[in-house]
């Protein structure tokens, strides 16, 4: 079994400016366009229909909830580091809409 450390990749400075820093500014090229990461990016090949089920669920789920926050709980965006950096679980009430 092989584990790749992402997150070691992820905030290698050799490869980004500033790794620790949450900036999604550098992946805009020069022409304010996204940069998806080059001509040799690797990319599965059930991604377009995976991105279509996630914003059908999502989409389905803001039509008919309103999210807030659940009393009292704050949000923490420091994260769990495991095998992935995931994040903290907080409490978030969904309200049905009329």
């Amino acid at each position: 079994m092989i584990i790749l450390n992402l997150w070691g990749a992820h905030h290698d400075p050799r490869r980004w400016d500033e790794p620790e820093k949450f900036n999604p500014g550098r992946f805009i090229d020069g022409k304010g366009m996204f940069d998806e990461g080059g001509p040799s990016r690797r990319q599965c090949i059930g991604e377009q229909l995976a991105r279509k089920e996630v914003f059908i669920f999502f989409t389905h789920l803001l039509h008919h909830f309103r999210f807030e926050r659940a009393d009292n709980e704050q949000f923490d965006f420091e994260g769990v580091f495991g095998i992935t950096h995931s994040p903290k679980p907080y409490m978030m009430r969904a309200i049905v809409r009329l």
